[in-house]
Parts: C-alpha cells; structure tokens; sequence
C-alpha cells in the first residue's frame, strides 16, 4: 500500500502535509497478493520493488509545470511491516534485537540498563550482509551451532532485502498501550491476576469505564473505545435497522442470485487461465489480464485479434487467427457437452430411448447459440 505523506521546499518549508494519511483516499495498492506470507514471497516482492525505490531515493524525479521545471528528492520509508515481516527480510531469524546484539537476559540487568551506549543501535544491513558471507556455507545454508550467538548473532538465513534494519513502532504502540491499560484496570479493581471470570468480570468493566472517564476528562483522549460513545464497543450481532436492511436488500438478492454466481465463476476462471492464482503479479500484468478477460468473457478469443493488431501494426497473424478460433470452438463444444449431458440427466428411460432413436447422437452437431459470458 503506498501513500504521499508530505511534500517539503529545499528550505525545509512544509508545503503540503497529509493529515489522513490511513484514509482510503489517499492509500494506494500496489500489490494484491492472496498468499501466505513466505520467505520465497518476500524475496520475489522485494526484488520487483526495491530497485525501483533505490533508484527513486538516490536519483529522485523531476516534473515541470507553467514553463518551471520542479527537482523533487523522494524519501521512501516502509512503514507498516511488522516485525515477523523485519525477521524474515533480516535474516535473524534466531535475533534477540533487530537493532543489536544484545540478548533477553541482558534487558532485566539493571547495570546494563543504566549505561547509555549499553544498547546502542550496532546492526546494519551492511553488516549482516557481510556476516553472512563469512559464516554461509557452499550449499548456500547457514552454519548454526549450539551456543553460537557470538559469532552468527542470530543470523539463520540469507537476507532477503538490502533495506537497513528497522523496526516498525505502529504495531508496539498498539499493542503496549493496551496492555497498560489492562494492568491498569486490574490494578484498580483490585484484582492481581489475569482471570476475567464472574464477578472478577464485572469488577473489572466497572474499572474500566473509570479509568477510561478519567482519561478522557484530563486529556481529552478517548482509549480503549471503537464505537463513536463511552461505552466498550460491542462485538455481538444485531439485526440491522429495517430502513437499512430494505436498502441493501436488493443488492444482495442480485449479487447472490445463482445467474450472477455462475457468471462471476465464469470470469474468474478465464482470469486464471491469463493470471493463474499460484503466481505473482504486479500491477500491470493485472491490469492487462483482466482487460484480455473481459474480452473473452464477452465476445469469445478471437475477440483479442484487433488488440494484437494495433500492438503489432502489421496485422495478427494466421496462426494467431487460427488459434484464437479453435479457442473460441472448444468453448462451444465443451458447453455444447455439457448442457446435452444436463439435458440428458433429467430425462426418464423412455425418453432417452426416444431421443436416441430421433436422431444420432453426435457430439460435432453443436449448438452455436453463444452469449456473452454464458461459457
């Protein structure tokens, strides 16, 4: 997902600045991948992406407008992977820190907490780079030993990105405020465990609309709170208002109607035969598989020949014509088989005998009645 955060003067003059940087108006896709995520995933999308970053970072882009020609330096920053995400691209799979060498045990050592420089930033992708060409081996895995984190410092895999070592603070945030929070709902409930059963429950809710009042009257900020209200947001199904529901009604019987289902499967499937499912795309390809879908979705392949034609300037070709034809004759013969085979299904005995003794079964008298989308 990408999104323009701010524009700035050489001056350092702020010129523009988003104020709704998570809205749906500025956020962008780049990508649409459904697949789990995987170090194999990682890799094929860090290598699409961030040469073309690097290269926008180091040279920048230049655009003009009324006659004045604009230099703009372009700062890139990856905002919101989190940190299962940070691990694999680092390659520090068995790190304690991203952002060190540090280990668990030494954050509770108060002697070490006391020293500023204790827990300075050290690790760089440049670094981690270099460690792993001194501990990889020739089969291209990492050496890992017991006890090792001296010398491999966590190092279990090879990076899958140049990009330095961060950490993504939006999730932490998140995550930390409402653990506070909790704590302090127990605290002031008195209840010095993690069990929210009966009365404890109730004990605890009636906390929880405390501390989140008295938050809200000294700082204006309302914690803990998704609903537009004071009260805690309710995650329990309701039925939605009658004006609302004879509104949207509509719509959904259309949508779930079985005509739309099939077409929609339709579709689907012809983009997949363009763009199967198990692979990787950007944008682009995207765009141009789904325009080569609706195409043949309605009016059959051959309607792809003019396309071709004004991409190549010089015709389409025999073989393609040819091709696209056959294409086009298998669809109708398969659809062909198949409604004579549902036909079939819901006749009794006797009609089938009747059928087959009217006329020879056949199957290259097909039947030409195409439409768009019905197969």
């Amino acid at each position: 997902m990408f999104v323009p955060l701010s524009l700035k003067a050489s001056t350092g003059e702020a010129l523009w600045i988003n104020q709704t940087p998570n809205s749906s108006h500025w956020c962008r896709p780049l990508a649409l991948i459904a697949e789990k995520e995987s170090k194999d995933l990682l890799s094929s999308v860090n290598a699409v992406f961030e040469p073309t970053e690097k290269h926008l970072q180091e040279n920048g882009t230049t655009f003009e407008h009324n006659n004045v020609k604009y230099e703009v330096k372009i700062c890139i920053e990856s905002s919101m992977k989190d940190l299962k995400v940070r691990t694999a691209e680092a390659g520090l799979g068995g790190a304690d820190c991203l952002l060190c060498t540090t280990r668990s045990s030494e954050w509770k050592d108060l002697s070490k907490l006391n020293d500023p420089n204790y827990f300075a930033i050290t690790r760089s992708a440049e670094k981690t780079l270099d460690l792993y060409r001194q501990i990889v081996r020739d089969d291209g895995e990492v050496t890992k030993t017991k006890n090792d984190y001296a010398t491999g410092q966590g190092l279990t895999s090879e990076p899958l990105s140049s990009d330095n070592h961060y950490i993504t603070v939006t999730h932490q945030y998140i995550n930390g405020v409402t653990w506070i929070l909790k704590i302090i709902y127990h605290l002031r409930a008195n209840v010095l465990n993690w069990s929210e059963r009966g009365d404890i429950k109730d004990l605890i809710k009636k906390a929880r609309t405390a501390v989140l009042i008295e938050i809200e009257t000294k700082t204006g900020l309302r914690l803990d709170q998704m609903a537009a209200t004071d009260k805690e947001y309710d995650h329990t199904r309701h039925t939605l208002p009658l004006a609302l529901m004879n509104a949207i009604r509509p719509v959904f019987t259309e949508l779930a109607s079985q005509a739309l289902k099939i077409r929609m499967k339709v579709f689907i499937s012809i983009l997949w035969s363009f763009a199967p499912k198990n692979r990787y795309y950007p944008g682009s390809i995207v765009d141009v598989c789904v325009a080569l879908a609706v195409l043949v979705y309605n009016a059959g392949y051959q309607s792809i020949i003019p396309v071709v034609e004004q991409l190549t300037g010089d015709g389409s070709g025999y073989h393609t014509r040819v091709a696209m034809e056959r294409c086009d004759k298998l669809r109708v013969y398969y659809e062909h088989k198949k409604r004579k085979a549902d036909v079939r299904a819901k006749m009794t005995e006797e009609e089938r005998k009747q059928q087959e003794e009217k006329e020879q079964d056949d199957d290259e008298q097909l039947d030409d009645s195409y439409l768009p989308g019905a197969y």
